[in-house]
């Protein structure tokens, strides 16, 4: 380790002895090297988080014995192995999470334990978005981001609409996985409903004109024809 490595350690050491409120946060996850790495955090209310290790465990078991190893260690290293300083301990909540919790907490009895909300919540807003109508509406919503981002002329000509009628931002891309891009996107086009209206009814959006690709005709027909599309929108924002 070198030398500016050991000074920054140490900082966050003393940082670490200043405080008594401790929450620990560990998750996981593939890097693009195809390593299964897993970082732990401590972090406390009005205070900067501060890194504990980042643990390369490709090649073992991501059981909850080998996290809680893992936590141990680098809560040693950090010099907070006594546990006094920590008061919460914060992951997601699959099973091997939730093995891990209740074992962190036989060795550090006077921690509370509690599963990511946020996890949580978004776990549940894929089982809503799974069901058939709401999959759907999710994919009409992606094709019409999708054809209006990626299209120079129908893009430029939407956004020039829709700032003529008081709206500035720009629609959003979903991102899997991450409920609130999914919420931006829906949001971001029902806001985006009476300027997409404009741009479909143009007859050049809906007929090729001198030679110029028009809107697809999928995009058209949910934007002027599939009232259910909206409604259903309007629904899942109104619900998530």
């Amino acid at each position: 380790m070198d030398t500016e490595s050991v000074r920054v350690q140490q900082e966050e050491i003393d940082r670490l002895k200043a405080r008594n409120r401790l929450t620990l946060l560990l998750d996981g996850w593939e890097d693009l090297l195809k390593r299964s790495l897993y970082g732990s955090v401590a972090v406390e209310v009005k205070q900067l988080p501060v890194v504990l290790a980042l643990e390369d465990m490709t090649g073992s078991r991501g059981t909850a014995d080998n996290l809680l190893i893992a936590s141990k260690k680098a809560m040693k290293t950090m010099e907070i192995d006594d546990g006094k300083r920590v008061i919460a301990v914060t992951t997601d909540n699959p099973t091997v999470m939730q093995s891990f919790r209740r074992k962190f907490q036989e060795s550090y009895f006077w921690v509370l334990t509690f599963p990511c909300f946020l996890h949580s919540l978004n776990t549940l807003i894929g089982e809503i978005c799974s069901f058939p109508l709401m999959k759907q509406t999710v994919s009409k919503s992606t094709r019409i981001v999708n054809f209006f981002n990626s299209s120079h002329y129908w893009g430029g000509q939407l956004n020039g609409e829709a700032k003529k009628q008081g709206i500035n931002r720009k629609m959003k891309q979903n991102c899997e996985s991450r409920f609130y891009a999914l919420i931006l996107q829906s949001m971001s086009v029902l806001a985006y409903r009476s300027p997409l209206s404009h741009m479909c009814l143009r007859p050049d959006a809906q007929k090729r004109t001198n030679n110029q690709t028009p809107v697809a005709p999928a995009v058209v027909a949910t934007v002027l024809h599939d009232l259910q599309y909206w409604k259903l929108l309007n629904q899942l924002v109104k619900t998530v």
